[in-house]
């Protein structure tokens, strides 16, 4: 069906079924900033992390003008952004540290389809 599918299904052959299952759960699903996933088996947590997409500040699944918002918020110090928050906001130049108007401009060009992706 897929190429991941392909992989998982190697890597599990007992578990076909719950990997094609879990799969199309996933189809429709909104990749949202601050979600956790975990690698569980049978109860047991073998690993876990939290979902980070630049530019989607704010949890919801959706780059729009709200998270355009809350980095301009961060920008004028009325709101602190922290961690992955403050990571998928600095989207201009993430190397820096900093972050500033450039983060704001290059996530509004994106709601207005300016630009396609804010990885470059």
């Amino acid at each position: 069906e897929n190429e991941e599918l392909d992989k998982i299904t190697k890597k599990y052959p007992d578990n076909i079924e719950l990997c094609k299952e879990y799969l199309k759960k996933l189809e429709n699903e909104k990749v949202k900033t601050g979600e956790l996933i975990k690698l569980e088996y049978e109860g047991k947590v073998y690993d876990q992390l939290y979902i980070a997409v630049r530019g989607e500040v704010t949890g919801d699944g959706e780059i729009n003008v709200k998270d355009y918002n809350e980095t301009a918020k961060h920008i004028l110090k009325q709101i602190i952004l922290e961690n992955y928050w403050f990571s998928v906001a600095n989207v201009d130049d993430e190397k820096s540290g900093i972050m500033n108007v450039k983060d704001s401009n290059k996530i509004q060009n994106k709601i207005l389809g300016k630009i396609n992706s804010l990885n470059s």
